[in-house]
């Protein structure tokens, strides 16, 4: 209905991080799945910016999944104003914000970077709410939980003040919408690739346990470094066979630091994932803050293998996915063994786990769904913009 009453293509500006390939973070995996559902009716321009310069490898992945038309742009403050460069040339980027019918960006922090632009129709894909990344791990000291609760608070301050800018704000996860001011619209997190086959293929013998992220994100390091240290030992000394794999881009030393713990194979970036899920009796995701690798949660169960998680990585589908039917949830380090022990002896239940993960994952996270709910919200916003003007 409210696509019909767009009489155009609209012209809209998107703004977004940049990102490597192959895409094997959920976080660059949804801003290009954000993109892809936008351009099925609009007209995008996409802009791509940082604070620091680009390495080949994002200016490479960048264009590989937004187009060689992507501008890449670095924002930095020059004189107490916010100046935007084109990386290529070095000269003012000279985006004209407002020319646009609308502008999206990827994630508040963005906009924030981009001086905070103005255009009749901002809209923001939250996905977590910004602070999310102000977070903790459970042995955290009381001056580090100060620290985090000062920032916390800033950053909050920051959105709150901007909140009446956005005429649209997707979020992840339906509990946050309390923070959007009535102007929020769930956008969930879905896989960022799904097998029309089921991976039925499991390697006998020694268990292998996988874990997919991308491990130059800070929140997905601390958090498996808190895995191998609290919960690894005690596993492999009870399942000595037992390997732990993780794949996704890692810096040297963090890959150099895993290596040299027992039983652990870190393979770094990968170009397809699925070789690996089909070896894997099945996965972890021991996230404490962030929403990227939440979606490692789904595409496992697309996988057909079961993931031991936390709660925050639960954030958004504990409607659906639930604790003992599709997978295990656990947040202390006893709690995380366990149901990592308890997998390894019971192939069966993981196998009844598994297979009511895929189906869950088949009926309620399509791309279909996605690229719907946004097109719905956005035409929507824009509609209720041109029809303000002709009142």
């Amino acid at each position: 209905m409210v696509n019909s009453i767009m009489s155009a293509r609209p012209n809209i500006l998107y703004i977004c991080p940049p990102f490597e390939a192959p895409i094997l973070n959920g976080g660059g995996q949804r801003t290009v799945l954000l993109y892809r559902a936008l351009s099925t009716f609009c007209s995008l321009t996409p802009v791509v910016v940082s604070s620091v310069l680009f390495d080949n490898a994002r200016q490479e992945g960048t264009k590989a999944w937004l187009g060689q038309e992507a501008q890449l742009v670095i924002c930095g403050l020059s004189g107490g104003r916010v100046r935007i460069t084109d990386m290529l040339t070095g000269k003012d980027a000279q985006i004209r914000f407002d020319e646009y019918d609308g502008i999206v960006f990827r994630h508040f922090q963005t906009y924030r970077m981009c001086g905070s632009p103005a255009n009749r129709n901002l809209i923001v894909d939250t996905d977590d709410m910004p602070w999310h990344a102000n977070y903790l791990l459970p042995s955290a000291t009381l001056r580090s939980r100060l620290s985090m609760l000062l920032s916390r608070g800033r950053t909050i301050a920051a959105y709150l003040a901007s909140l009446r800018k956005f005429r649209l704000l997707f979020v992840a996860k339906r509990e946050d919408l309390k923070w959007t001011g009535g102007r929020g619209t769930v956008l969930p997190n879905i896989p960022w690739q799904i097998p029309p086959a089921v991976v039925t293929s499991r390697v006998s013998g020694a268990a292998s346990i996988l874990a997919v992220a991308g491990w130059k994100w800070q929140p997905n390091v601390d958090g498996m470094r808190w895995f191998l240290r609290e919960c690894w030992p005690a596993i492999t000394k009870m399942h000595p066979q037992v390997e732990l794999v993780l794949a996704g881009d890692i810096a040297p030393e963090t890959g150099d630091e895993w290596r040299r713990i027992p039983r652990v194979k870190v393979l770094g970036r990968v170009d397809d994932v699925a070789g690996h899920y089909a070896k894997s009796a099945f996965t972890i995701a021991p996230i404490f803050a962030g929403g990227g690798t939440n979606i490692k949660v789904l595409e496992s169960l697309g996988f057909q293998r079961t993931c031991v998680a936390t709660p925050h990585a639960m954030r958004g589908h504990a409607g659906i996915l639930r604790n003992e039917d599709s997978l295990l949830v656990a947040l202390s380090a006893g709690q995380f063994t366990a149901a990592v022990k308890r997998l390894l002896s019971d192939r069966e239940l993981s196998k009844t786990l598994a297979d009511r993960g895929r189906q869950l994952i088949m009926q309620h996270y399509s791309r279909d769904a996605f690229d719907r709910m946004c097109l719905d919200a956005v035409s929507a916003a824009l509609v209720s913009t041109d029809a303000g003007k002709a009142a």
